[in-house]
């Protein structure tokens, strides 16, 4: 069974600097990904695996695959950094049972549907609507931030600087 250590929002995943610095407060740590598409692309599995840090176990997943590993009774826990490369995603494990408490986005690319909030985050209507589902739903601490040591913006600011309709 894991013991989820970190889990984040990141269309990135696993890029440079931003892992590294990420991984240091986790150093037993393994990454783990889930996202369907990425889970049956060997290819690209094999990029991510090349591009975390030096000494840290990547494994990849699909919801249900992620899911079933998540459920399976060992008499270790491993402890894992959580990756999702969007909000549906991780909703839909969350959906499944998997126990988030708190929920890190990082990064979300800016789209004509999206509105800038930081430097590397932008999210759209129906992306603030899911967040806050699932905060309200699972009791999720759900805040964007960038780096460990960079301002850390919690989704209620987000709702009230960005999205008062939503209040």
């Amino acid at each position: 069974m894991w013991k989820i250590v970190f889990a984040r929002i990141d269309d990135r995943l696993i890029h440079g600097q931003v892992m590294t610095r990420w991984m240091k407060g986790f150093p037993e740590a393994s990454i783990v990904i889930i996202d369907d598409e990425l889970a049956v692309d060997e290819f690209m599995k094999n990029i991510y695996t090349m591009a975390a840090p030096p000494g840290v176990k990547v494994k990849v997943f699909g919801v249900d695959a992620a899911l079933k590993e998540w459920s399976q009774k060992t008499s270790v826990e491993e402890k894992v950094f959580l990756l999702f490369k969007n909000i549906d995603t991780c909703k839909r494990v969350m959906d499944g049972g998997l126990p988030i408490t708190t929920l890190n986005i990082g990064g979300v690319a800016k789209t004509p549907q999206r509105k800038g909030i930081s430097q590397s985050v932008s999210l759209s209507e129906d992306e603030v609507k899911t967040l806050l589902e699932l905060k309200t739903k699972y009791n999720v601490d759900v805040y964007l931030q960038m780096i460990p040591d960079s301002e850390k913006i919690h989704l209620t600011t987000v709702v009230e600087k960005y999205f008062p309709e939503l209040k």
